[in-house]
């Protein structure tokens, strides 16, 4: 895979809108910015697959609502954010890496346009992009505390983060090895996969 500098900037404003007993809720402002010399989000030889845009902005509002009930047998936590985005990718190569190979994959193309066996001649190269579009992220768990020792909890997420659109859930059963158990803490402690990135 082909080296690729990355810079990235995070500038962040919040402010505590609610303190109780029970409650929190932050407010804020949130800027990320990020460049990549490169970009290496196609599937070639030579690429990452990642995204890898010269330049990116978010513009977010972030507002994060956590607590437990005064029972203090139920909690919670909401993320929401709602702002503008913005990236562009340059052209690059299928083989940023290979000269010879990107060389056959002109040539594999010249000769595709030369035989008819396509309507037109297409660079082998991925195409660049720009959008700009508005960005938003919502997050929910809840965790109810069945026993001293067992805790089930649940998860739902949705977010248009960067150049795709997700939606994760979970559903899981937690358990305390410590034989006197644990109080239910102001927010849940949600298990997700070591594999899945956490936005």
């Amino acid at each position: 895979m082909a080296d690729n500098d990355h810079r990235q900037v995070d500038l962040g404003f919040y402010v505590h809108a609610l303190e109780t007993e029970h409650q929190s809720l932050t407010a804020g402002v949130n800027l990320t910015t990020m460049q990549y010399d490169k970009n290496l989000s196609g599937f070639t030889y030579g690429h990452g697959g990642y995204f890898s845009p010269q330049d990116y902005v978010d513009l977010g509002f972030p507002v994060h609502w956590s607590g437990r009930t005064a029972g203090q047998a139920v909690n919670w936590k909401v993320d929401a954010s709602v702002g503008v985005q913005h990236f562009s990718t340059d052209a690059s190569p299928y083989f940023p890496t290979d000269p010879t190979l990107q060389q056959a994959a002109y040539d594999a193309a010249s000769l595709a346009a030369l035989l008819g066996l396509v309507n037109r001649y297409t660079d082998p190269v991925y195409a660049g992009e720009s959008r700009t579009g508005v960005s938003y992220n919502l997050s929910g768990a809840a965790e109810w505390q069945v026993a001293p020792q067992l805790f089930l909890g649940g998860r739902l997420t949705f977010n248009n983060a960067r150049d795709y659109n997700q939606f994760s859930s979970n559903l899981y059963l937690r358990f305390v090895m410590d034989r006197l158990g644990t109080a239910l803490g102001r927010a849940p402690q949600v298990l997700t996969s070591p594999y899945a990135a956490d936005r």
